[in-house]
Formats: structure tokens, C-alpha cells, sequence
């Protein structure tokens, strides 16, 4: 794992539910799904932000979703 980074992300967009493959610092993958909402996106980002306490966060995301894009930017420790 990148030492910059406490997770690695892959988020695969759905029109009915997202799946996800997360990485973090010693533990082990772990996969999921989670509504296809602003609501369950950012639910999910802010529980995640707290599992990983603030710390520098890589995500990787399908190319052509600018919108999902605009609301990743906003949080300060993801790279998209």
C-alpha cells in the first residue's frame, strides 16, 4: 500500500447501488454495496472519513460522472 494513503477505494457507480472495494492500512479487503443516493454516497463517506480517522484517503471511480465527482472534491482527506 502507498505509504500517503491510511485506504485505497474502488467505486464502481450503479444506477440502483454503488459497490465498493476498500482497502485500509492492515486489515483486509473488504467489499460492499451502497444506495444509489446523495444521502447513502455521503453517509458512506463520512463514516468512512471517521474509520479513518481524517487520514489521507485514495478513491478511483469511473470516468463520466461529474457530478459524483463535484461531491467526492469535497472532502478534504479523499484523492480522487
Amino acid at each position: 500500500m502507498n505509504p500517503d494513503y491510511t485506504a485505497l477505494v474502488a467505486l464502481d457507480w450503479g444506477d440502483q447501488e454503488h459497490a465498493f472495494a476498500l482497502q485500509r492500512r492492515g486489515t483486509n479487503r473488504e467489499t460492499g454495496t451502497l444506495p444509489a443516493t446523495p444521502e447513502g454516497l455521503h453517509g458512506w463517506l463520512e463514516a468512512l472519513g471517521q474509520r479513518c480517522g481524517g487520514q489521507p484517503v485514495a478513491l478511483a471511480i469511473e470516468a463520466g460522472r461529474n457530478a459524483v465527482v463535484h461531491a467526492l472534491v469535497a472532502y478534504p482527506w479523499l484523492t480522487v
